[in-house]
């Protein structure tokens, strides 16, 4: 009688610790709700100018960027190097200031510029979907391979949903 109380004792605690990992885990993968398109909108048009002088400073550079949130208030940028990515930095402070601005206080998820015609600034992202704005770097509407809707903001700007 003894043995089967351990037993359940143990298959409890492993239960218990499972699901709080997985309850833990579901909320970066599947986001309960969708971001409206008019909420990140509303972001780039408020910002415009800080999404503006990143797009183009990333235009201008000829390799793949890629950008992602490290730890609060902090990012890397990676490009891709003779033996895998390397981390670079950015030599212009305004350009960092708005990189750190659009991905912590927008809460951007990354932003890069990958052998597209776009710059892609990545507001949410799941195993269903990805969102956000996206800037046209030849004048064409932005291409990603896996976007399913896409909706002209202004000049160059676009909103887009894909996976």
């Amino acid at each position: 009688m003894r043995h089967k109380r351990i037993i359940y004792i143990i298959v409890s605690i492993y239960s218990l610790i499972l699901f709080f990992l997985l309850s833990g885990c579901r909320d970066d993968l599947l986001p309960s709700k969708f971001i409206d398109r008019k909420d990140i909108i509303k972001q780039y048009k408020d910002n415009t100018k800080r999404f503006e002088r990143v797009a183009r400073y990333l235009k201008d550079d000829k390799n793949n960027i890629f950008i992602e949130k490290t730890d609060k208030k902090k990012f890397t940028i990676q490009k891709p190097g003779k033996e895998g990515l390397d981390i670079i930095e950015i030599d212009n402070e305004k350009v960092n200031e708005d990189i750190g601005y659009i991905l912590n206080d927008l809460s951007f998820e990354y932003i890069y510029e990958e052998g597209t015609n776009g710059v892609f600034f990545v507001r949410q992202t799941s195993l269903r979907y990805a969102s956000g704005i996206v800037y046209s770097k030849d004048g064409e509407k932005p291409d990603w391979g896996t976007i399913e809707e896409i909706e002209a903001i202004e000049d160059l700007w676009y909103w887009y949903k894909g996976y």
